[in-house]
């Protein structure tokens, strides 16, 4: 999301804050409720289509009776969830006499279930028919990428607050639930199906980073007339907290603190605007193939390359494709390829590659070299390591020709020497000798004091090394003079 960029936001959506300004202008949070009444009384005036609070009155104001609620919270505020058309078996009443959207009989058991909730005071709750939830669960990483559209409270399901006051803002289109593919919750507003994982979550689709998407006006320049009129005028409107001491702060894919309204006002865009991220199984079954292909093709590379830089640039470049895939298709069609996955499986079967060729295949290598580059010529050893298999361990039987030289009267004449001068003479004979059998592609295969015993034809087959061997002797006489 981050390198997509800010994309374009729902320019009906409006978050009027309670900022630091506000609280600095106002005091400290909570304000009393005459405020806030002003306050929505000003969003309203300035002819707002829908006003979304994202605040929980959960206890009459300290020091007022509010009629009908002494000090008892209780009632439906919270959790009141009218029913939508084309359910299973249409409107039904929860747990606490408000209307649910009802699912068949034990659906959707992923959804998570809060066996406890908090509510508005019977007074303000009983002044709309919307509300809903604004539980905003993170992943484990503690960043929000999901969205719970619905949640779970007595065996009946209840929406959120972005799904309800999109529904409101879309003329009251109705919210049901459908069985989808099993077990799997399918979330309609009106006719729209909104894409849900089985615990009835969104992944949210963010606009851009805080403040740079919706516009967010000061609470304290509405209530002071510092907003040009009509700038609310049939606009969702979301009120809720961004100053910091109050704490209701997120980190997303692209803010490490934003407030919580933000997560709802970019929900309500999804949701009126149908700007979701497709993560769906077919999203899935791409990534697991990508998954399978990517490993061993990565490895595939690896080993093919005689070059391990060569092998390493292949890799990477593979790598850099399938992100550059999965990169384009969520930034131009909000497609969601899984993308950790394959490229770790990519990246690992690479290096577990290199690894199997420096640990055993540069070790043959390294063992041939060390074992002939002696005794064979440099093409030989070439030849050797291009094809290590031609180097048999257990020996093999084979047609080929033995060399063998001595020095004549060799024996009589160290007996007339000292034996420094022996060594030196063995010495100046040996080196050009044996330089001359493995410039004719011999394998030097012992000394034996004065002699000499050389193959052709082995370690790698050779199938003139007869005239080489022969080519090999005649050389050696030329040498010698």
């Amino acid at each position: 999301m981050r390198w997509r960029g800010t994309a374009e936001a729902a320019p009906e959506i409006v978050v009027v804050a309670i900022d630091a300004r506000s609280v600095d202008a106002l005091g400290q949070w909570p304000w009393p409720r005459a405020v806030l009444a002003d306050l929505i009384r000003r969003i309203h005036s300035d002819g707002a289509r829908v006003i979304a609070l994202d605040i929980l009155f959960s206890e009459p104001e300290r020091g007022c009776r509010i009629a009908g609620a002494e000090s008892a919270p209780g009632g439906r505020g919270a959790w009141d969830a009218r029913a939508g058309a084309g359910q299973e078996r249409g409107a039904e009443r929860g747990a606490g006499g408000e209307q649910v959207a009802v699912t068949p009989p034990g659906g959707f058991p992923a959804v998570p279930d809060y066996p406890g909730v908090e509510t508005n005071i019977d007074s303000l709750a009983a002044a709309t028919p919307h509300a809903g939830h604004f539980v905003i669960r993170p992943d484990v990483d503690g960043t929000v990428r999901w969205y719970s559209l619905v949640l779970r409270h007595r065996g009946e399901f209840y929406p959120s607050l972005a799904l309800r006051a999109s529904s409101a803002f879309l003329g009251g289109a109705p919210i049901s639930l459908h069985p989808y593919e099993g077990n799997l919750p399918q979330i309609r507003l009106g006719e729209l199906q909104v894409p849900a994982s089985e615990r009835g979550e969104l992944l949210v689709n963010f606009r851009g980073r805080y403040e740079r998407t919706f516009p967010y006006i000061s609470a304290v320049d509405l209530l002071d007339g510092r907003v040009p009129a009509g700038a609310l005028r049939d606009r969702l409107v979301f009120l809720g907290a961004t100053e910091t001491g109050i704490g209701d702060l997120r980190t997303t894919p692209m803010d490490l603190a934003a407030p919580g309204v933000e997560v709802h006002a970019t929900v309500a865009d999804n949701l009126i605007h149908a700007r979701f991220v497709r993560s769906t199984a077919v999203q899935t079954l791409q990534g697991i193939l990508a998954m399978f292909l990517l490993g061993p093709v990565a490895a595939l590379i690896a080993g093919a390359s005689r070059r391990p830089a060569a092998g390493a640039a292949g890799a990477i470049l593979l790598l850099a494709a399938y992100a550059g895939i999965a990169q384009t298709s969520f930034s131009r069609g909000n497609v969601h390829l899984p993308a950790v996955l394959p490229l770790a499986a990519g990246a690992l079967a690479y290096a577990a590659s290199t690894v199997h060729r420096n640990v055993f295949v540069e070790a043959k290598a390294r063992l041939i070299r060390k074992t002939f580059q002696q005794y064979v010529s440099v093409p030989v050893v070439e030849e050797m390591l291009r094809d290590p298999d031609k180097v048999r361990l257990g020996g093999e039987r084979r047609v080929l020709t033995v060399l063998f030289s001595d020095i004549r009267g060799f024996t009589s004449m160290s007996e007339r020497l000292e034996p420094e001068r022996v060594v030196a003479l063995l010495n100046d004979y040996l080196t050009p000798m044996t330089r001359v059998i493995i410039d004719a592609g011999g394998t030097l295969d012992k000394y034996m004091g004065d002699a000499i015993m050389a193959l052709f034809g082995a370690p790698v087959q050779q199938a003139d090394h007869a005239a080489r061997a022969c080519a090999a002797a005649l050389a050696m006489r030329g040498v010698l003079a």
